[in-house]
C-alpha cells in the first residue's frame, strides 16, 4: 500500500448530497463505503474534504497487500511518517518478525504517532485484498484504529457485516434518484420527463457513470433509452454507444491513452502528437469518461478507472488493425517515456510487448535508482510482472536479479545466480555482473587479498572495453548523445562508472586491512573518476569514505567529510552511514552522549527506509553501548535483544561469533558475571581464529571479565596483548573506546 495524493477533478458534478451530509453528521469513529466500481464513492470523498477542514490521508491499497503478513508491515511504514520512535523500531527489527511484533510494537508506539486534528484515514481499491479481506479489516484495521486518535474511512465494492459501532453507507447513498437524474439531464443541457428519468434509474439502477455517458450522448432520449434496452452489459452498451458516435480521431485518442499506465500533457503531446494536450484532456472528460488525477512531484499525472481502461484494452483488440495499433502505441509510448528518462513507465510497455531485450535494458537502467529511492516493492512488482507474462529470462533480466538479491543482502543468492550467469554476459554487462559478485563475496567474509587481486584484475578489464571502444564525443555536432548517455550507458559514461566503482571497493579493502594511506588514494582515484559524471550519490559515498580514513586516525577532518554527506538534500543509503559517524564522533570525541543519541536516531529515520540491515546492526550496536556508558541498564538490555535478532537472521557466522564477544562484555559491565560466562561459552574458537579482530577482542573481553572474577593477572595479560595489537593495527576510535 502507498499513500497518494488525489485531485478533485474540476468537471466535478454535484451530486450526492445526501452522502455528503451522511459523512459529516456521523459520530462513528469507523465508517464503511461499499457499492459497485465506478459509482463515484472517491469523488464524493474529495468534495467531502474539500468543503471541511478535515485532513485526509488515502491510501491505495495494493495487490500485495492480500498477504495477512505484507499489510501490518506496509501499515506500519505509513504510520511510522507520523513518528520518528515507530520509524526507529521498526528499524531495528528484523523484516520477518515485524509481523510477528505488530501489536507489541503499536501497543508502546500508539502514543507517539503525531497525527494532524481531524484527520482521516481512507482505504481505497480494498477488492485487492480478495479472500483475506474480512480477517484484514476484523483483526488489523478495525483494532488498530480503536487506539489511534483519527476516524477510519474504508471504501470497498461489496457489503460486509460489522459488529460495533460502524456507519455502514451503502450503495443506495451513491446512486441517483429521479429527481437528481433530472438536475443531471439540465446540467447537460437536456431536460428529460420524470417518466424518462424513472426508465433511465431503473435501467441504470442509479448509477453516475452510465447516466453521465446517457447525457453525453447528443442522440435523441427516446432513441438512447430504446438502444440500453438492447445490451445485456449496461455500462458496455452504454460505452459502445458514445464510442460509436465519436470521431475517428477522438476513437483513437481514447484507444491510445487507454493503454497507458498513466500519462501527462507532454505524453499527450508526444504519442498522439498534439500541440494543445489540455484540449484532449478535456474532450475526453467533456465525452464522460472519467479521469483519475493524481500529483506526482509537483505534475498533474491522469489514468483512466480500471473499468474503462479494461474496456478500452478489449475494444482495441476490435479495432480495425488493433494489434498493430497496439504495438505502435507501445513503441511510441517507450519512445517519450524513455526520452524524459522515465524508465519505470518505459518498463511498464515493454512489459505489454513481452519484449525481453527491452524489458531488461529498462530494468537494467532503473533497479540501482529504485533501491537507492527506497521504491523496493516497485522492483519486486516489476519482476512478478515479468514472470507473470511468461517473458523469457534473458541474462540480461537475471542480471538485474542477482544485482537485486544483493542489493538487499541476500548475498548467498545473489553470488550463485551471478555466478551461473556471468559467461553468457556481454561486454558492459559482464563487467557488471563481474564487480557486483565481488561486492557480494566481499560481505561473505572473502580475504581482501583476493579480492584486491580480482579487483585489479576486473580494472584491467575495464581498460581494455574502453580501448575497445574509444571514442571522443563531439556534444555540439551530437548534443542528443549528452541526453541520452546514461540511458544507453555510453562508452565513456560506463568506463568512469565502474572505475568509480572498483577503485572505491578497492578502497574499501584497503580500509579493512588497515592501510589507510592505501585506502584513501583509491578513494581519491574512484573520486576522479565519478566527478568526470557528476554522480552526485557516489561521489558522495566516496567522500564519506575518505570521512572514515581521518576518523580512523582521529583527526577532525573527519566531521567536515560526514557533514558534507548530512546536509545533502536527497535522501540515500550513505547519509545513514554518515549520520551514524556524526554520532561516533559526537560520543567518542567530544563525549557528547545526546548529541550522539540524536544523529544515531537520525541514521535510523533515513536507514528505515532502504532497510540496510547490515548498517541498522552497526546502529544497534552503537545505541546499546551508548546507553552502557548513560547507566540506562533497561534500553541497554532492550537494545541488546534487538542487535540478537538482527544478527542471528543474517546466519552469518562472523557477525554471531562477535554478537556473543558483545555480549559478554555487556553484561560484565554491568556486574551480571554468570551471564557473561555464558556468552563467553558460546564463542567458536574455530571462528574466531579466521579473524584477526575477533581473536583479539575475545582477549579483551575475557580479560575484563577475568578481572572481575578475581583473576588479575591473567585478566592483565590478555588486555595487555589486546591493547598492543589495537594500537597497532586498530582505529583511533578503538583505541579511545580501549583506553576508556
Amino acid at each position: 500500500m502507498r499513500r497518494v495524493r488525489l485531485r478533485l477533478p474540476e468537471n466535478y458534478i454535484p451530486v450526492f448530497k445526501r452522502a455528503k451530509k451522511e459523512l459529516m453528521q456521523t459520530t462513528s469513529k469507523v465508517i464503511y463505503i461499499y457499492s459497485p466500481p465506478a459509482y463515484g464513492k472517491t469523488t464524493t470523498l474529495l468534495k467531502f474534504f474539500e468543503d471541511t477542514d478535515f485532513n485526509p490521508i488515502f491510501i491505495q491499497v495494493e495487490d500485495k497487500d492480500k498477504d495477512f503478513d505484507m499489510f501490518k508491515i506496509s501499515l506500519l511504514q505509513i504510520l511510522s511518517e507520523f513518528s520518528a520512535t515507530l520509524k526507529e523500531t521498526i528499524s531495528l527489527i528484523n523484516g520477518k518478525e515485524t509481523p510477528k511484533l505488530f501489536w507489541e510494537i503499536l501497543k508502546n508506539e500508539y502514543n507517539n504517532i503525531a497525527l494532524p486534528e481531524n484527520t482521516y484515514f481512507v482505504f481505497l481499491d480494498t477488492y485487492h485484498l480478495m479472500e483475506n479481506f474480512g480477517k484484514i479489516i476484523k483483526e488489523i484495521i478495525l483494532p488498530l484504529f480503536k487506539n489511534l486518535p483519527a476516524k477510519l474511512i474504508i471504501e470497498a465494492n461489496l457489503p460486509y457485516e460489522f459488529e460495533g459501532d460502524v456507519k455502514i453507507m451503502g450503495e443506495e447513498f451513491f446512486t441517483l434518484s429521479c429527481e437528481e437524474i433530472i438536475d443531471l439531464s439540465s446540467l447537460f443541457g437536456e431536460k428529460i420527463s420524470p417518466k424518462d428519468a424513472f426508465l433511465l434509474r431503473e435501467r441504470t439502477e442509479g448509477w453516475l457513470l452510465p447516466c453521465i455517458l446517457f447525457f453525453r450522448d447528443k442522440r435523441d432520449v427516446k432513441t438512447k433509452l430504446d438502444s440500453l434496452l438492447e445490451w445485456p452489459e449496461l455500462l458496455e452498451g452504454l460505452l459502445e454507444g458514445v464510442f460509436k458516435d465519436l470521431e475517428d480521431e477522438e476513437k483513437i485518442n481514447l484507444l491510445t491513452l487507454g493503454q497507458l499506465r498513466e500519462f501527462n500533457y507532454g505524453a499527450v503531446k508526444w504519442i498522439l502528437g498534439y500541440e494543445n494536450p489540455e484540449r484532449i484532456i478535456n474532450k475526453i472528460k467533456e465525452r464522460g469518461f472519467t479521469l483519475i488525477e493524481e500529483i506526482k512531484e509537483g505534475i498533474i499525472v491522469f489514468r483512466f478507472h480500471r473499468l474503462l481502461k479494461s474496456y478500452f484494452e478489449r475494444r482495441l483488440k476490435k479495432f480495425p488493425l488493433g494489434y498493430d495499433l497496439f504495438f505502435r502505441i507501445h513503441i511510441r509510448a517507450l519512445d517519450y517515456f524513455e526520452s524524459i528518462g522515465d524508465f519505470e513507465n518505459a518498463l511498464y510497455h515493454s512489459i505489454k510487448m513481452r519484449d525481453p531485450t527491452r524489458c531488461g535494458k529498462y530494468l537494467k537502467s532503473i533497479v540501482i535508482d529504485l533501491f537507492n529511492e527506497g521504491k523496493i516493492s516497485a522492483i519486486e512488482s516489476f519482476l512478478k510482472e515479468i514472470e507473470n507474462e511468461g517473458i523469457l529470462k534473458t541474462p540480461e533480466i537475471l542480471l538485474c536479479e542477482g544485482i537485486y538479491l544483493n542489493l538487499i543482502e541476500k548475498y548467498d543468492e545473489s553470488v550463485k545466480l551471478l555466478k551461473k550467469i556471468l559467461e553468457s554476459l556481454k561486454e558492459e554487462d559482464y563487467l557488471l555482473g563481474k564487480y557486483f559478485l565481488l561486492i557480494g563475496r566481499e560481505y561473505l567474509n572473502e580475504k581482501e587479498d583476493i579480492l584486491i587481486e580480482e579487483g585489479n584484475r576486473l580494472i584491467e578489464e575495464v581498460k581494455k572495453y574502453e580501448e575497445k571502444h574509444v571514442m571522443e564525443p563531439d556534444f555540439e555536432k551530437d548534443p542528443w548523445r549528452i541526453v541520452k548517455r546514461k540511458t544507453f550507458k555510453s562508452p565513456d559514461y560506463f568506463v568512469s562508472l565502474m572505475h568509480g566503482r572498483i577503485y572505491n571497493f578497492l578502497g574499501n579493502q584497503y580500509y579493512s586491512k588497515k592501510d589507510i594511506e592505501r585506502a584513501r588514494e583509491f578513494y581519491q582515484k574512484s573520486l576522479s573518476f565519478l566527478k568526470k559524471i557528476k554522480d552526485d550519490r557516489r561521489i558522495l559515498t566516496v567522500i564519506h569514505n575518505i570521512g572514515l580514513t581521518f576518523l580512523f586516525e582521529g583527526k577532525k577532518e573527519a566531521i567536515e567529510y560526514f557533514m558534507d554527506v548530512a546536509n545533502y538534500p536527497v535522501l540515500f543509503p550513505g547519509k545513514a552511514a554518515s549520520l551514524n559517524n556524526i554520532g561516533i564522533w559526537y560520543e567518542i570525541f567530544e563525549g557528547d552522549l545526546d548529541k550522539a543519541e540524536e544523529y544515531y536516531k537520525k541514521a535510523f529515520e533515513v536507514n528505515e527506509k532502504f532497510k540496510q540491515r547490515q548498517a541498522i546492526i552497526s546502529q544497534v550496536s552503537n545505541l546499546m553501548y551508548l546507553y552502557l556508558k548513560k547507566k540506562d541498564k533497561e534500553k541497554v538490555l532492550q537494545y541488546l535483544e534487538k542487535l540478537e535478532n538482527l544478527v542471528f537472521a543474517t546466519k552469518n557466522e562472523r557477525l554471531i561469533n562477535g554478537f556473543y564477544m558483545g555480549k559478554t562484555e555487556i553484561f560484565t559491565h554491568l556486574c551480571e558475571l554468570e551471564e557473561a560466562e555464558k556468552a563467553l561459552k558460546e564463542v567458536k574458537e574455530s571462528v574466531t581464529l579466521k579473524f584477526e579482530e575477533q581473536k583479539y577482542y575475545k582477549m579483551y573481553v575475557e580479560g575484563k571479565l577475568r578481572y572481575l572474577k578475581g583473576d588479575v593477572s591473567e585478566a592483565k595479560n590478555l588486555i595487555d596483548k589486546s591493547i598492543e595489537w589495537t594500537f597497532l593495527k586498530s582505529d583511533f576510535t578503538d583505541k579511545i573506546d580501549k583506553l576508556y
